[in-house]
């Protein structure tokens, strides 16, 4: 849930300017400096997202092939994380689901 959140916080922006006539890439900088502002972010929360699936946060890096991004939306948008511990850490759920216990 919270990968997908990030993606929506993330894109919002890009959408809402688009839906304003907001012609962001003929204003360069502006562009670049919201785009490296929110970039930030979405990598971090997508190492999050992959160390939960159990694999490694260089992952990322698929978002450079050509449709990688597909496998990046599968993967990290649709897939349910690891159960139990992995060796990113211990499962979030697991740890909910013993404190309503």
């Amino acid at each position: 849930m919270t990968f997908w959140i990030w993606q929506l916080c993330i894109a919002a922006p890009f959408i809402a300017a688009d839906l304003a006539g907001l012609d962001l890439e003929s204003r360069f900088s502006y562009f670049w400096i919201a785009y490296l502002v929110a970039a930030y972010p979405a990598i971090m929360v997508q190492i999050k997202r992959w160390h939960d699936r159990d694999k490694s946060g260089w992952w990322c890096l698929i978002n450079l092939i050509p449709f990688g991004n597909l496998w990046v939306l599968v993967e990290c948008g649709f897939l349910s994380g690891t159960s139990g511990p992995n060796r990113y850490g211990a499962d979030p759920f697991n740890k909910k689901r013993q404190a309503e216990a």
